[in-house]
């Protein structure tokens, strides 16, 4: 299977994951999507993709730094970097840094 697809299905399989309240396991699906190496357009907004719902999941979940850390992981000149701009913002207000 193609790396690109293999990267679907383990986007699909992390959001269900944490849909299902297995949190934990869905973000490490989500991450192990955020490091998929490739180079073209598609993998590259893919791993954005994973990296702002492994983040969106570990907020939610409570667990602000990490998910800082997860936003911090899209590209600033892709499609999803003002999501992920203003979620890094909503964890840092969590986290009582608010300046940052």
């Amino acid at each position: 299977m193609d790396s690109t697809w293999r990267g679907y299905a383990g986007f699909n399989l992390g959001v269900a994951l944490v849909k299902a309240g297995r949190v934990a396991d869905g973000v490490r699906e989500l991450q192990a999507v955020g490091r998929l190496s490739g180079t073209s357009e598609e993998t590259a907004a893919l791993r954005d993709k994973a990296w702002l719902a492994a983040g969106a999941a570990l907020l939610q979940s409570g667990d602000a730094a990490t998910a800082r850390d997860a936003f911090e992981q899209v590209r600033l000149e892709g499609p999803l970097s003002s999501r992920a701009l203003l979620a890094a913002g909503w964890a840092s207000t969590a986290l009582g840094q608010s300046e940052r």
